[in-house]
């Protein structure tokens, strides 16, 4: 079992760095309240991603009902208006 988890940790981690690497990698979460993108998201944070800030997005969804795209090319948004 022991090297079963080390395999797995070696290939989370080939995975993560193709990923980082990658020009734009993009992960998208998509949950209801409670159901883990918190916890996500601060899994995400410490594999390296770049998540956006919660209240700007949030600020965004006036913008998103118009279908004003023009400032959603930031990356990680979180939660809101998606």
């Amino acid at each position: 079992m022991g090297n079963y988890i080390k395999v797995l940790k070696n290939r989370v981690k080939k995975e993560t760095n193709r990923l980082i690497n990658n020009k734009k990698p993009k992960i998208f979460c998509i949950g209801h309240n409670k159901t883990g993108t918190t916890s996500l998201t601060k899994a995400i944070k410490d594999l390296g991603f770049i998540v956006g800030n919660q209240r700007e997005a949030e600020l965004m969804f006036d913008d998103w009902l118009k279908r004003d795209f023009s400032k959603f090319n930031k990356p990680g948004n979180k939660d809101c208006p998606y």
